[in-house]
């Protein structure tokens, strides 16, 4: 070990044990640290840190002087945890605080947000403030959720909302306590998906009000919240060709309303297929309109999540049709397994599906109109197969109603 140095040295102070002898004029006989320090003329405070040796605590100070100089280092925010979290929903909310893309969260992921700071940050690390939490404290976290029995989507969603916060201030908290986390595995719960003989069974034995919503989520792979929104003006029906188009512009948030797609590649056109044309066909004349919500309880007011699934299971069970637990939003999980078999490149399944995170390929694409159609035409091959298969002909074995798609 080196000696230890008579005098402090020009910006680092030592710090000596209270049982050091060097308090009362001795010898140093303890482990000093050394406290390195830094004058912030824009936050008009010193900045400190303390360092276990003599050498790191220069090499910080130069680090940190020049990072003053090219305004890469603040003060260290006075701000607890809680605190922290707060004025991030806060700014959320209002749309000062955005997203990478400078696009505003969605209302899902800020009540998402909120939920897991109250639920799992706040109650151990929120009255901490926010510079002194270390990585060891995030990871004792993690592993704390884990030990209760928390699966792994719901620990992350913790771990998402400290992200953005030391993301923001990553020039007063140079070293993010988030990095390198050993966060469990998402639980990959497999996908289910069901054969086309088996779709066409569950929508003819629904009534006619959730038939052609049932539809439209199996033949177009549309989410839940687009079909909550989607609107009679954005279905285009072709009678020449018995075929069409959806464009699906919005989405609709539960406690917000009418909102933006989930992404920016939620805004799509998908093709309608014969099976599909022939069932929103009748579906658009009963309802008589021109205008408003296809599948809403009235032209604005969008069904009832729950309404339609208790009603689907109850008439799935008496018909005796498997799985009678087959819920709206896994529909599009068959849609996207029926695409595959038909042979549609992975990029228009993409597009189609309006998945964010698409190949190389998909970014650099773009839909050709005949490619609607000439999609639209497979599929409705696809399904005509699948519901009157020949020997040699057949799509799947009608009895493996459900698989593992992960």
């Amino acid at each position: 070990m080196s000696p230890t140095p008579r005098k402090n040295v020009p910006g680092i102070d030592i710090r000596h044990s209270r049982s050091c002898a060097s308090r009362s004029g001795g010898k140093c006989n303890c482990s000093p640290s050394y406290q390195a320090h830094v004058w912030s003329r824009r936050d008009n405070t010193r900045i400190r840190k303390t360092f276990p040796t003599l050498a790191a605590a220069k090499s910080w100070r130069i680090d940190a002087q020049k990072g003053l100089r090219e305004g890469k280092l603040r003060a260290p925010t006075r701000d607890t945890v809680r605190q922290a979290g707060e004025a991030l929903i806060a700014g959320m909310k209002d749309g000062s605080i955005r997203r990478r893309g400078g696009k505003p969260y969605k209302p899902a992921t800020i009540r998402s947000y909120e939920q897991s700071l109250r639920n799992h940050v706040y109650p151990e690390l929120g009255r901490h403030k926010l510079s002194d939490v270390l990585f060891p404290d995030l990871q004792d976290l993690v592993d704390d959720l884990a030990a209760d029995g928390l699966d792994g989507s719901t620990i992350r969603n913790a771990i998402n909302p400290l992200r953005v916060i030391y993301r923001r201030n990553r020039y007063a908290i140079p070293v993010n306590p988030t990095t390198g986390l050993e966060l469990p595995a998402l639980g990959n719960k497999p996908k289910r998906v069901v054969s086309a003989d088996v779709a066409v069974q569950m929508i003819d034995t629904l009534e006619k009000g959730d038939r052609a919503l049932r539809a439209t989520a199996f033949y177009a792979g549309l989410r839940n919240g687009e079909l909550q929104a989607l609107r009679i003006e954005r279905i285009e029906l072709f009678p020449e060709g018995r075929w069409g188009l959806i464009h699906v512009l919005e989405g609709w948030d539960k406690m917000e309303g009418v909102q933006d797609p989930k992404s920016a590649a939620g805004t799509r056109t998908v093709p309608v297929c014969e099976q599909l044309y022939e069932i929103l066909e009748d579906h658009l004349l009963r309802l008589g309109r021109d205008a408003g919500l296809a599948f809403g309880r009235s032209a604005e007011t969008p069904y009832s999540y729950s309404g339609v699934r208790a009603r689907a299971k109850r008439v799935f069970k008496h018909a005796k049709v498997e799985p009678s637990d087959f819920q709206l939003h896994e529909c599009r999980h068959s849609f996207k397994s029926w695409l595959e078999d038909i042979g549609i490149p992975d990029s228009r399944i993409d597009r189609y599906l309006g998945h964010s995170d698409g190949s190389v390929q998909r970014r650099y694409s773009h839909q050709l109109d005949h490619q609607y159609l000439e999609d639209a035409q497979a599929l409705t091959a696809y399904l005509r197969r699948a519901v009157s298969p020949t020997r040699g002909d057949r799509v799947r074995d009608s009895r493996a109603t459900v698989r593992d798609t992960s």
